[in-house]
């Protein structure tokens, strides 16, 4: 933790406005309250004596709300106009921890108030010698892609700054030519809840034939062709600090992926027994990596979901579960969402590319699907 700071609550003559299990209590008298910057500078924390407030078990984030955050003002005559910035709260005896839905920004000042008397200026500035994030991923992780490729993933090691992907990620053919407009430019952009995780979609009507942006620019990616992902160093990350390099990946590209998702040539690998060893499923094709990370999950045969961890790997052909708890003999039922993808954005239902001219094509109407497995009792 970095950034310590105490304050005597001698002025602190008013009441607080918590309401608490009923009780509209008063807050007097004299104590010393702390506050934190984390290190990573994603959060702000406050410290301060156990009997001045206590959240009750199951608070209601409104409890907490005795610790304000104000960006961008210096004083507190200012903090009556703007309102107070959105985040999450957590709190204990003694502590309240305020994590903001939107990063804290170095290019900001802040102002944190604590129970509407006690204040504390802060800018999270980083280190000189910190280094700036690095491109920890780039999904689909095969260099081989299909022609209608549709989304890629970005991930990232700290959280980074919005609206710059779509300067900072381009498309350049084998002779170094970018590629013109390859991307839908999405607002606000599509990052995850951490600001570590993007994701990015080609364009659709240069993705899906005989539309109009198809017929105009033509397709972004060509089978036959090979191109490079660029990702510029200059993206900077939410503190300012740019990324330590520049990055570069190859797009092999073959012909279209025009066929649904099916899970009867899938590999099932049970686990053994009374062990903590991961189910394993392998996938026939490369699966879409954010679809395949939340769209499956285990279940009894009594309709209880199981606890535990998942991951994706092998190149996104396969999918990992291991349970919070050793597994037990019996039966067991993988629950399949239909909006699982694969890189194409077909799923379990329809295509994403339809032939209007096909009438046999027939899109399906379930929300999921099911595979059986079995962990059978050691002889």
């Amino acid at each position: 933790m970095s950034r310590l700071n105490f304050f005597d609550l001698s002025k602190f003559r008013h009441h607080l406005g918590l309401l608490l299990v009923g009780t509209l209590i008063s807050c007097y008298g004299r104590a010393q309250v702390k506050f934190e910057v984390a290190e990573n500078r994603t959060s702000i924390s406050v410290y301060y004596p156990d009997s001045l407030f206590k959240p009750v078990p199951n608070h209601k984030a409104a409890e907490l709300e005795v610790l304000l955050i104000y960006a961008g003002i210096t004083g507190r005559t200012e903090a009556a106009d703007p309102p107070a910035i959105l985040g999450n709260y957590q709190g204990t005896p003694g502590k309240i921890v305020f994590t903001p839905i939107v990063p804290f920004s170095r290019d900001l000042s802040y102002l944190a108030v604590f129970g509407d008397t006690v204040e504390y200026h802060f800018r999270p500035v980083p280190d000189k010698d910190e280094p700036g994030a690095r491109l920890l991923r780039i999904y689909p992780t095969e260099d081989t892609v299909p022609e209608n490729l549709l989304k890629i993933y970005l991930t990232f090691s700290k959280p980074m700054r919005e609206g710059e992907v779509y300067k900072r990620v381009t498309i350049t053919d084998e002779n170094g030519k970018s590629i013109e407009n390859p991307f839908v430019h999405i607002q606000p952009e599509l990052w995850d809840s951490t600001a570590q995780r993007i994701t990015i979609w080609f364009d659709p009507g240069r993705v899906k034939r005989s539309l109009q942006s198809r017929e105009l620019h033509g397709p972004v990616l060509t089978s036959g062709n090979t191109y490079h992902l660029r990702v510029d160093s200059l993206w900077k990350d939410v503190q300012g600090r740019p990324l330590i390099n520049s990055y570069k990946k190859r797009l092999i590209v073959t012909d279209s992926d025009r066929k649904r998702v099916l899970t009867d040539s899938w590999q099932i690998h049970a686990p053994e027994p009374y062990s903590k060893f991961p189910l394993i499923i392998k996938f026939d094709e490369v699966m879409d990596y954010a679809t395949a990370l939340n769209s499956l999950s285990v279940w009894t045969s009594t309709g209880e979901i199981l606890t535990g961890e998942v991951a994706v790997g092998s190149a996104e052909r396969e999918w990992k579960f291991i349970p919070g708890s050793n597994w037990k003999p019996g039966i067991y039922n993988i629950r399949i969402l239909s909006t699982l993808e694969d890189l194409a954005g077909n799923n379990l239902n329809r295509l994403f590319d339809v032939d209007l001219s096909d009438s046999s094509y027939q899109s399906l109407d379930r929300q999921f699907t099911w595979i059986q497995f079995e962990i059978l009792s050691p002889e």
